[in-house]
């Protein structure tokens, strides 16, 4: 059984209208104004613009939206119909805004995207399932789906356009030979017929021009932006501080570092970084069918078909490794530092910091680097029915990250010690988990004090493990003292005994499947926790190499990497039950600092 993606089902028309960064130049503090546009004197679209033109000269191979603009799927079928509405009553459309960048010619559709791809659309018969769609972007099952429904509830709703376009034959051959086509024609021929006999002249639609540069065309995206559909305090706030570093790292990772005018030095190791990043973080939600297994789960999955949630996920991971937390004076305070700032030298190396400390926090997860702890995101990430869970990652990252390097370290190893115990309870009590965490708020509301729930529930094991006592019993304890509420739900949940005769749940498969995963998956030789092999895992000698260890395979064993690298501070001893002391300090090693860490995946 796999676990379903539940996606926005509205057709996506992004592609119509393709995106692109609205500068070229690394200098995002110079700002070139178009004068150019007083050259142009094009008031209106009318209908010639909207059809195809395979020459390559026409004003469509020139439009594109701002990078940061949202995709081009927000509409229902409704809204598209009623748009078609519109020009078919011969009403009129409203305006859209203009910026003529001038270095590249290319023209900025700061405001009317969505109509403009609308009536494109209609006149192309590409409703997001084109060849032109499926190679510009992934489509998920759903957009193409929605492509179908939207294409026929057009046809019912209006014609599509080849209809239209044979209706106004019959109408205009009546109409010449001076006889009237309401007698003549059918009715919906009649009706198709007239939409089209008066859609060359009718179809108009107004043209504003932004002129000025680059900072009056962003800031008007922003103004227009902010009435009627309105950005959220978290995209106004990104657009508005984007030359900043943590904004240029956020772009550029979003974009998989294909955008080299995010950076005004150290541009190749920047690519490098964010194409990375954008492996670990986005490209599964790109990339994932419908349908996954749960051996496939990947380590954060978001949806792909609300563009924004990647640059907002991206907001509070930035925002959590530098402050500990999230809240929206951190969230601010994240972007806006160093968005103005005139020396580019300052704004580039902060860039690369903010690249090179992000992947060695992700690394410290996943991957085959040193500082790995190869966690299953399945196990950890994911509710027990296979959702995602942001406030499980950015509350584990928040907690494993609190405080000095050498306290850090010392946290690695305590979590270490108590792994195979912490994960026995953890697949117990994460649904509870996210429940308690959402009642004190969402990601954007993440405090320290949250966190310390994995501190409590340590302490929790090691009091449990002197008793005695099975992760089970500890579950009961741990939850009695976290949240009454989810100590209740949980006794509830323990003792449901299902109805009779009835089949198992798409929800109650998951379930299954995943707790029977954890129980088969490989268990790392020194700390007893699951592995996830093939992506986290190091291959160790039992007997020292350095020790004269042979490369047999009765001298070798699959661990965690950290484990692996931090073999020497657990001894045996210190995993059994009767024996859960302390870990003993260490101090950090100069090869886990984050500026050297390792790309090995």
């Amino acid at each position: 059984m796999a676990g379903k993606i539940k996606l926005i089902p509205n057709a996506n028309l992004d592609h119509i209208i393709p995106s692109d960064s609205l500068l070229t130049t690394t200098d995002y503090l110079s700002d070139k104004v178009s004068d150019e546009v007083q050259y142009h004197k094009k008031e209106y679209l009318d209908f010639k613009d909207f059809q195809p033109d395979f020459s390559g000269f026409s004003i469509w191979d020139r439009f594109r939206k701002p990078e940061f603009q949202r995709q081009t799927n927000s509409w229902t079928d409704e809204k598209y119909i009623n748009l078609l509405k519109t020009l078919k009553n011969n009403q009129v459309i409203p305006g859209v805004i203009f910026w003529l960048n001038p270095e590249t010619g290319h023209i900025f559709v700061l405001d009317g995207a969505h109509r403009l791809s609308a009536i494109r659309g209609w006149i192309t018969n590409d409703w997001g399932d084109s060849d032109e769609a499926k190679e510009y972007g992934y489509l998920e099952e759903d957009e193409i789906r929605a492509s179908a429904r939207l294409r026929q509830s057009v046809k019912d709703s209006i014609g599509d356009f080849e209809e239209c376009r044979k209706a106004i034959s019959k109408f205009k051959k009546i109409v010449d030979q001076k006889k009237n086509p309401k007698e003549e024609l059918d009715p919906k021929i009649e009706e198709m017929g007239r939409f089209m006999y008066h859609l060359n002249t009718s179809l108009k639609v107004p043209i504003q021009w932004v002129t000025g540069g680059y900072q009056d065309a962003e800031q008007s995206f922003v103004n227009i932006n902010t009435g009627g559909t309105p950005l959220s305090t978290e995209e106004a706030l990104f657009i508005e501080n984007r030359r900043s570093p943590v904004a240029r790292a956020m772009a550029g990772i979003i974009s998989n570092g294909s955008k080299p005018s995010l950076w005004i030095d150290h541009g190749e190791k920047c690519t490098k970084l964010s194409q990375t990043l954008y492996k670990l973080l986005l490209a599964p939600s790109d990339n994932i069918p419908s349908k996954i297994k749960v051996s496939d789960y990947p380590l954060i999955l978001l949806k792909k078909q609300n563009s924004y949630d990647r640059y907002q996920f991206l907001q509070y991971l930035f925002c959590i490794i530098k402050h500990g937390q999230t809240g929206d004076n951190n969230i601010t305070e994240t972007l806006k530092h160093l968005a103005n700032e005139s020396n580019d030298e300052v704004v580039a190396d902060a860039t690369l910091d903010e690249l090179e400390r992000t992947l060695y926090h992700i690394t410290s997860l996943i991957g085959n680097s040193p500082q790995s702890l190869g966690v299953l995101p399945v196990f950890y990430f994911y509710s027990s029915k296979g959702q995602y869970s942001n406030l499980l990652f950015f509350s584990f990252l928040m907690w494993l990250f609190k405080g000095t390097e050498k306290e850090i370290l010392n946290r690695k190893l305590e979590f270490t010690l108590h792994r195979s115990y912490f994960e026995e309870m953890w697949i117990l009590i994460k649904d509870h988990v996210i429940k308690h965490l959402g009642r004190k708020g969402g990601p954007s509301r993440l405090s320290k004090n949250q966190a310390e729930l994995f501190n409590s529930l340590i302490e929790c094991i090691k009091k449990c493990k002197v008793s005695n006592m099975s992760p089970d019993e500890a579950v009961e304890i741990f939850l009695k003292d976290l949240d009454s509420k989810a100590y209740s739900e949980y006794l509830k949940k323990k003792n449901e005994s299902g109805k009779p005769f009835s089949q198992f749940s798409s929800n109650t498969k998951i379930q299954q499947e995943v707790a029977a995963y954890f129980e088969g998956s490989y268990k790392c030789e020194l700390c007893k926790g699951a592995i996830d092999l093939g992506v986290s895992q190091q291959f160790d000698h039992i007997e020292l190499r350095s020790l004269g260890g042979t490369n047999s395979i009765n001298n070798g064993r699959v661990v965690h990497p950290w484990c692996n690298n931090h073999r020497d501070k657990l001894p045996k001893s210190r995993y059994t039950t009767s024996n859960p002391i302390d870990p003993p300090q260490i101090e950090p090693k100069p090869d886990l600092v984050y500026n050297q860490v390792e790309f090995n995946f």
